[in-house]
């Protein structure tokens, strides 16, 4: 990728971007007003909804552009990596009914992208989430071994099966975009790190991802 290409996505990003905050904040200005009448309430809730998840597909869209041309490039730092899981958990909690579980905890620090790491256990929780129906619960498991952080996300729903497994990091499959688990297998490559799965059916799966501590 040219730097020309770079800052001409940045800014069609930004433009995109900003024009979503914009519905955004008319959006939430609605809900404000429609406290009294229910449905029109849940109506503009949805659309709520719907312009996060349009937000969320283009920023993956585009880091997996800058993947693809090489052009994403890591701001590796030490990092707290067991404070940077308890903020993503207690975050991704207040989006969801099903109880998020911590336990573990990591004494070394991680050298890794801070953000990059966010968005990677961001994904994962998210996929935990929409396949982990009622209040059944997800559990995060942070784990310590010799010269790697291991980072573990169980849900309990259906789990996967084996035919789908191998094509969970496609980015395209059955004429699905799948730009998440996609987008967080990159970021993980780059750490020089591993994803590993683990799904039994009817009781759902764990995805683990294994980055290197330098």
């Amino acid at each position: 990728m040219t730097k020309q290409q770079d800052t001409l996505l940045s800014l069609a990003n930004h433009k995109v971007k900003s024009l979503l905050t914009s519905i955004k904040a008319y959006d939430q200005l609605l809900q404000k007003r429609l406290q009294n009448n229910e449905q029109t309430l849940s109506f503009v809730k949805r659309l709520d909804t719907q312009v996060d998840a349009l937000t969320l597909l283009i920023t993956n869209l585009l880091d997996i552009y800058r993947v693809q041309e090489q052009a994403l490039i890591l701001q590796k730092e030490f990092i707290d990596a067991t404070t940077v899981v308890q903020e993503v958990v207690v975050r991704m909690q207040k989006t969801t009914q099903q109880p998020i579980f911590l336990q573990g905890t990591l004494h070394k620090k991680l050298f890794a992208d801070k953000q990059r790491f966010i968005q990677i256990l961001s994904i994962l929780l998210t996929n935990a989430i929409q396949h982990t129906h009622g209040t059944k619960q997800i559990t995060v498991t942070v784990v310590e071994e010799k010269d790697a952080c291991t980072v573990s996300v169980q849900d309990t729903g259906e789990g996967i099966p084996r035919e789908t497994r191998e094509h969970l990091f496609d980015l395209v499959y059955q004429e699905k975009l799948q730009t998440g688990l996609s987008l967080a297998k990159a970021i993980i490559d780059l750490h020089h790190g591993t994803l590993d799965i683990t799904s039994v059916a009817g009781k759902g799966s764990t995805f683990s991802f294994h980055l290197p501590i330098e």
